[in-house]
């Protein structure tokens, strides 16, 4: 399998290996301003949804499911990433 990496934040990643889409994430956590936090979790948050439209919800997906790995603690900060994917991606859906 191919991994494709995020053209701005290299770091980010993600492949499809058998019909499962991974991400690895590197999700913001030692920044010390508070609009960089924002734009970086924004930035992920609509790379994210973008891939998953392209590789799941199209009309030829080839993934079925999607695992995130993700390099943070998650917490309040984080809420501009994780609020967004739950209402995208559907709360029921998303395991805490």
């Amino acid at each position: 399998f191919s991994i494709i990496r995020h053209d701005e934040r290299t770091e980010n990643f993600y492949f499809v290996h058998k019909r499962t889409l991974f991400f690895g994430l590197n999700i913001v956590g030692g920044l010390h301003r508070p609009i960089e936090w924002e734009e970086r979790l924004q930035d992920l948050y609509e790379w994210v949804k973008a891939t998953v439209d392209l590789r799941v919800a199209s009309d030829q997906p080839e993934a079925d499911s999607v695992v995130i790995f993700g390099h943070a603690d998650p917490n309040n900060n984080h809420a501009d990433f994780f609020d967004s994917l739950k209402v995208y991606l559907g709360e029921d859906s998303v395991a805490d």
